[in-house]
């Protein structure tokens, strides 16, 4: 309405009547754009009348159309607009915002109900779920189970340890298997616990059956118990618990080899009273620190280091127990000696 106010007032046909072209008639040396945005604009302001804004005498008109400063100056106007403009756009910013605010309230309101929809999907599903994890709990308990049983055939192996046995033989894998030939010379390099000093030759002989001279004992039997980890919590619970449930005479035919120094081995035999040294009526322990032993009767393992148990005879591995599990371990050793 202001717009088409002013239009109305500049297209008036008298001049008299219309003091706008009064005005620019009186001015002929401003820039006739000049003088009509100065003169609207301070007429619009309220600061001065209609007929006033445009007169000759009026200094505002005078200043801003002669120097192009003042506070009708098209330099002015310029700058109102431009501060017009920016409070436009930051009029639609908060237009904006606000419509996200009130779109991002919803969109949680829907998120809520579909949380508490999933929520009370999950409480009516939970027990048919917990339900399924105790059947599969329970299947592999019972698989485990039967997987440890000890195969009837042998008495010493569980189906596991038999199964892992064969597929090995076919995969190819190189190492050791029973019946397969004892090398005596990697006993020569191994440290007993009463000394520092390796076995060589004479202690080697004196420890293992098949190299003794005496023909009545060829035929007796080595029972090795090894494993390469250090200061192994599983080989000290097998030594602690054979040497409490094996006969006499078996324990005497049992060493065990481990990657510890002789200072370490003696130091837990003390502390746990199990007695020391080599063939001494204690349990027998041997380093094997570059685990060269191991790494020749391949009982390093694949995929991961645990115990294994050999049992030679006549320079042959009789039995072969791989990742013997230490709560098994009496009833192993036993079921492996007797079996020869």
């Amino acid at each position: 309405m202001l717009t088409g106010a002013i239009a109305s007032f500049l297209t008036s046909a008298s001049p008299i009547h219309n003091p706008v072209l009064s005005a620019f008639g009186a001015m002929k040396g401003y820039p006739s754009s000049i003088l009509l945005v100065t003169s609207v604009a301070a007429a619009i302001s309220g600061q001065v009348g209609i007929s006033e804004a445009f007169s000759p005498k009026n200094a505002l008109v005078r200043r801003g159309a002669a120097t192009g400063e003042g506070e009708h100056s098209p330099t002015a106007l310029f700058k109102g607009a431009k501060n017009a403009q920016k409070q436009l756009d930051l009029a639609r910013k908060m237009a904006a915002a606000k419509e996200k605010k009130q779109t991002g309230k919803e969109g949680v309101a829907d998120d809520d109900g579909s949380a508490a929809k999933n929520k009370k999907k999950s409480s009516e599903d939970v027990k048919a779920e917990n339900d399924r994890r105790r059947f599969e709990d329970l299947l592999n308990s019972e698989t485990a189970a039967a997987m440890s049983e000890f195969n009837k055939g042998s008495g010493y192996l569980t189906k596991a340890q038999e199964e892992e046995a064969a597929t090995a033989g076919f995969r190819g894998v190189d190492r050791k298997y029973e019946g397969d030939p004892a090398p005596a010379e990697p006993f020569t390099d191994l440290v007993g616990s009463g000394s520092e000093n390796a076995l060589g030759e004479q202690g080697a002989e004196r420890l293992v059956p098949w190299l003794r001279g005496n023909a009545d004992r060829s035929g007796d039997y080595l029972i090795v118990v090894t494993d390469p980890r250090e200061k192994s919590n599983d080989l000290r619970r097998t030594m602690v618990s054979l040497a409490s449930t094996l006969p006499k005479p078996m324990m005497s035919r049992t060493i065990f080899i481990n990657a510890d120094t002789p200072a370490e081995n003696r130091r837990w035999l003390k502390k746990n009273k199990m007695g020391e040294g080599d063939g001494g009526g204690g349990v027998n322990i041997y380093s094997d620190e570059k685990r060269e032993w191991m790494r020749e009767y391949t009982a390093l393992g694949e995929r991961r280091w645990s115990m294994c148990l050999f049992v030679l005879q006549d320079g042959v591995v009789r039995r072969l127990v791989r990742e013997l599990d230490a709560d098994l371990a009496p009833s192993v050793v036993q079921n492996a000696g007797k079996s020869l």
